[in-house]
């Protein structure tokens, strides 16, 4: 998977001179999974992760539209369809869009044309022109042209009432007839009179098929209707099909129509399926064959989405990592623009100073390859991409000289530069590593503190030290926070609160006010306050002295949506990033939100916040996103004279260094000495006459951490980073 993009590149490294300039949202989207197709009279469209890929069939002209760009309401595309005025209509887990050449509709609760909290996975136009929506749990919706109408029961043809708990797949037949798939069978709904619809329930599916998890679900050229499940196991999987004589099942002797998920009727009694893990295979009409895969083409993937045949019979194939066609023969693969991430499955973005180690899943939920972690470091004009070991949690912690400390599957890892180093737990621990769960830094003492299972331990960089046993030593320690009163606050999975200092526990179980005793995260806002957040929706504040929570009856904060994470800006303003309805922000007397639909956040979900040095929110959506109120701004030079990239450098020693460095000069010209710190802010400002050789620098004023030492001579500009470090 290429990694270095050059958009993504020139984004990171462009220069602001007024954020109040900038726009409030900066965006990195991957569009490499695809998710459907369809054709209109002037274009093919294809739905991504990442946006809808519009591509002229006369041109060959693409442009990937999306929420920064267009009009277009969201960006994770889950089914579309071409109704019969030539609309195009988008559906995503609880949302609608239509597109009718010129512009956008958004049907969603907030607008009230669509007035229920549906949750969309299918969608079919019959033949009258209805657009009929299926639902996960709520039964068909319909749009006749003006007016949605709901449909979560109807009458068969028995006369008794049957309920469509959900509809997971809706085909059409050649006579324009809805087939559907509810909970258990597939049924054929049809008009009756006063606008109530039959439901045929007479077609029961074959006998050992898996109700819920049918990913085909499609009628082929010669009207049979296949079926096909979707398992967990390679040597499951089955397909099957329905013609005049009922229910066939087809063999598979070769055991390679597993995990299938679509397939082209290819005419002549040949059918192409594609499959999550051995690419395309053939159907000749009575065995499977493999076809198309890695082994024998340019796919990097096995793991096949969409097939498409359009009108000029050339193939279009959706995998997870991109678009390929197949035409006379060749299969070769199409370029998506504007795609500025490889990919959309971030496992978190960490922000230092003006560097971002940005992790993600290389091959996420692709079964023909193991999955992998990569991070890619962005710093300065550099990218650099290297491996990253499993099981590294998106919480990290830099330290004073840029080491970024993770709490990984085998113990605390470092990060320094692209390399890793894996602190195991010793075995004398008698513990397992996976226990661990949560870590956070004591500043004053130099240490970490680390919550396992009936235990607190420590790291001080280099060993580890059990401090003490949890007073009950079945319970997991999730999450652990040490304050600047240097009390360790731990969070339990059932055993509510507890501070630790002074090898005493102090429990606060206050289940009965935050109805859960699942303690997830743990944080210090900037008046002292400590914050804690439960398994579902339930906030509380402590002062020291009282307890505030935070819940439905004086926050937006519900109980029944996940709190993914929150954190502190240099205001004291909380964010609080949730599973389904954004981030909420509250500045100590007012609530507001940022969501879908009021800002340019692009899902609903958004969690794994971090802050860097210019005050941009980073956060984890379904895309890797930023957000400032004043707007955002990715690097500041206010010295661009002498802090340009194309200088000199200098030769400092010792570097790191503590109380005074050594610069070495071998002229004896005037010259101007500047620090600054990383964030472009002069600390530091000598002038020299006549000074030649070694000078010695005073550097006792400066804390732990990273600057950039200039001299600026007549014409000439030396520059080099120092590392102060003290411990």
């Amino acid at each position: 998977m290429k990694l270095l993009y050059i958009l993504l590149l020139s984004l990171f490294l462009y220069d602001f001179s007024f954020a109040q300039n900038n726009p409030k949202w900066k965006h990195y989207t991957s569009a490499e999974t695809i998710t459907c197709f369809a054709e209109g009279s002037q274009n093919i469209w294809v739905g991504t992760n990442g946006g809808l890929l519009k591509i002229d069939k006369t041109t060959g002209n693409k442009k990937l539209l999306t929420k920064a760009n267009s009009d277009l309401p969201f960006n994770d595309i889950f089914k579309m369809v071409i109704d019969k005025q030539g609309n195009l209509w988008l559906e995503t887990c609880n949302r609608l869009a239509k597109y009718d050449g010129n512009s956008w509709a958004d049907y969603n609760i907030k607008n009230s044309v669509v007035s229920h909290f549906y949750d969309y996975v299918s969608m079919a136009v019959d033949s009258t022109g209805n657009v009929w929506f299926g639902t996960y749990f709520d039964g068909l919706l319909k749009y006749n042209g003006q007016t949605f109408t709901a449909f979560d029961s109807a009458y068969n043809y028995y006369g008794g009432l049957i309920k469509l708990y959900g509809v997971r797949n809706m085909a059409v037949d050649s006579a324009g007839k809805i087939w559907i798939e509810d909970t258990f069978d597939a049924n054929i709904l049809s008009d009756s009179l006063y606008n109530i619809y039959i439901i045929d329930t007479a077609v029961y599916y074959p006998s050992n098929y898996f109700y819920e998890n049918k990913s085909i679900f499609k009628f082929d050229k010669q009207g049979r209707l296949w079926i096909a499940s979707y398992e967990f196991t390679p040597t499951e999987g089955k397909v099957a099909f329905r013609d005049a004589n009922g229910w066939q099942a087809v063999s598979d002797s070769n055991k390679i129509a597993t995990r299938t998920t679509d397939f082209v009727d290819m005419g002549n009694g040949i059918i192409y399926f594609s499959t999550g893990n051995n690419g395309i295979i053939k159907y000749d009409g009575s065995h499977f064959t493999p076809f198309i895969n890695k082994d024998n083409s340019v796919l990097d993937t096995n793991a096949i989405t969409k097939l498409y045949l359009d009108k000029q019979s050339v193939l279009w194939v959706g995998t997870l990592s991109g678009l390929y066609i197949y035409k006379n023969n060749v299969l070769s693969r199409v370029k998506i623009p504007d795609s500025y991430l490889p990919t959309n499955y971030i496992s978190y973005c960490m922000t230092g100073n003006d560097t971002k180690y940005i992790s993600y899943y290389t091959n996420y939920q692709d079964f023909s390859q193991s999955n992998k972690i990569k991070t890619m470091k962005i710093s300065g004009s550099d990218t650099v991409e290297f491996n990253t070991p499993l099981f590294v949690g998106h919480k990290h912690y830099e330290d004073s000289v840029g080491n970024i400390w993770f709490l990984t599957g085998y113990g605390m890892a470092r990060l320094k530069d692209t390399t890793y180093t894996i602190f195991n737990i010793p075995q004398w621990l008698d513990t397992i590593p996976t226990d661990f769960r949560d870590f956070n830094y004591d500043k004053k003492n130099r240490k970490f503190w680390i919550g396992g299972r009936g235990m607190l331990l420590s790291f001080d960089g280099n060993s580890y030290k059990k401090e003490a046993d949890f007073p009950n030593l079945w319970s997991d320690l999730v999450s652990v926070f040490v304050d600047s009163l240097e009390n360790v606050w731990v969070g339990t999975n059932g055993s509510g609160i507890y501070k630790y200092k002074n090898h005493n526990w102090t429990s606060y179980n206050y289940s009965w006010t935050l109805y859960n005793d699942y303690i997830r995260i743990i944080k210090e806002d900037n008046d002292h306050n400590i914050w804690f957040s439960t398994l579902y929706g339930k906030m509380a504040k402590y002062d020291y002295h009282s307890w505030k929570v935070y819940n439905g009856s004086n926050s937006p904060i519900l109980s029944y949506f996940w709190i993914h994470d929150f954190i502190f800006d240099k205001n004291n303003n909380l964010y609080i990033g949730t599973s389904d309805f954004g981030i909420y922000i509250y500045d100590g007397n007012h609530w507001d939100s940022l969501n879908e639909y009021n800002s340019d956040l692009p899902f609903r979900y958004a969690g794994n916040f971090s802050f860097d040095s210019h005050g941009n929110l980073w956060m984890k959506s379904n895309s890797l996103d930023v957000y400032n109120p004043n707007g955002v701004v990715l690097s500041i030079n206010k010295h661009s004279d002498i802090l340009s990239s194309d200088k000199q450098e200098l030769e400092i020693y010792p570097n790191p260094g503590a109380d005074r460095v050594t610069i070495v000069r071998d002229n004896n010209e005037n010259f101007n000495l500047y620090v600054y710190d990383l964030q472009g802010k002069l600390l530091i400002h000598k002038k020299y006459r006549n000074q030649s050789g070694s000078i010695t620098l005073e550097t006792s004023s400066l804390s732990d951490g990273v600057y950039l030492v200039v001299i600026h001579s007549g014409n000439s500009v030396f520059r080099k980073k120092l590392v102060i470090q003290n411990w």
